[in-house]
């Protein structure tokens, strides 16, 4: 992904700076205005990896600087979506079918088994790719706690569907949700 982002960024003369490392405990050498968590991959197994990742967001972020989730929030607990997800996408003669499963593995900790596969058809070479991880769940009404008990931020907001006109509290079905907190 790093060096696809190095690609697009050359394309267009942008000066950017990639880190590869791991988002529960990370330091950066300057302070940053924004820390975007892409499309669910805020992969923390417990509670103080959650805090061990937001004390790291806060020494990352200016004051004033926001942090964006994207579906890092469960609605519904994932577990009882029965038979997982999937979709497909077809560009330029590429086919994509997504599945995705989930599996309760301790409920009172609020993990989960996260199994994503991929199935490339790209001109007829087929691949097949599969990803793991373990994950902890992080409800609404706990996700607000939690900010306002952090020192370092202040909960802004969250909207559905990338839809700042769509509110969570009036949406009848959540879909691709992005919550979002500012540094104090």
């Amino acid at each position: 992904m790093l060096e696809y982002s190095r690609q697009k960024a050359s394309r267009i003369s942008a000066d950017v700076n990639l880190i590869h490392g791991n988002m529960v405990g990370f330091s950066l050498e300057t302070l940053v205005d924004f820390v975007y968590i892409t499309l669910g991959s805020l992969y923390v197994k417990s509670t103080s990896e959650l805090i061990t990742h937001f004390n790291s967001v806060a020494q990352a972020l200016k004051k004033g600087g926001l942090c964006l989730l994207d579906w890092c929030i469960q609605y519904d607990p994932p577990w009882e979506s029965e038979g997982g997800d999937s979709w497909e996408i077809e560009r330029d003669g590429i086919q994509v079918k997504t599945s995705v499963l989930w599996k309760v593995i301790n409920r009172v900790e609020q993990t989960f088994e996260e199994t994503i596969t991929l199935e490339v058809n790209d001109h007829g070479e087929k691949l097949n790719i599969v990803g793991k991880d373990i994950k902890r769940a992080i409800y609404p009404q706990e996700f607000l706690c939690f900010v306002s008990g952090l020192k370092h931020f202040e909960f802004v907001g969250w909207w559905n569907n990338w839809d700042l006109r769509q509110p969570l509290e009036q949406a009848n079905k959540i879909d691709r949700p992005i919550a979002l907190v500012r540094r104090n």
